[in-house]
């Protein structure tokens, strides 16, 4: 798995607004996105914008006026990355680890845990 940097909370909130537009986003329209939300101004949203193509998380093409933001990493790869992060950090590695966890304080309803055996039952029917 690729080593991604960890984004800050910030930059992951402008990343799953670009994640969830149409792609290529437009500036002024994260910029929008991000004040009716967040209420951060259009010169906080551009500053994490050039902070995500620096860091290589999005490219930006200038067309006329406007620059346009394309995601060079997906949501998905992104998600896996955190998670085995987690899962390293927190649990050494350990999934057994990580799912007593939750189970230790019974937090798991019946439904969660039958969706937990049906996924465990469909990876070990596909080895």
């Amino acid at each position: 798995m690729k080593n991604y940097k960890k984004l800050p909370e910030s930059e992951l909130e402008t990343m799953l607004v670009v994640w969830h537009s149409e792609i290529p986003v437009r500036g002024s329209d994260l910029a929008a996105a991000l004040f009716k939300t967040r209420g951060w101004n259009k010169s906080t949203v551009f500053t994490l914008l050039l902070r995500l193509v620096d860091r290589g998380f999005l490219s930006c093409s200038k067309e006329g006026k406007n620059n346009y933001y394309r995601p060079l990493i997906s949501e998905e790869a992104y998600r896996a990355y955190e998670s085995r992060s987690i899962l390293d950090r927190f649990y050494a590695g350990s999934i057994k680890n990580f799912v007593a966890a939750f189970c230790s304080d019974n937090n798991l309803s019946k439904e969660e845990l039958e969706q937990l055996r049906q996924l465990v039952d469909e990876q070990a029917g596909g080895r």
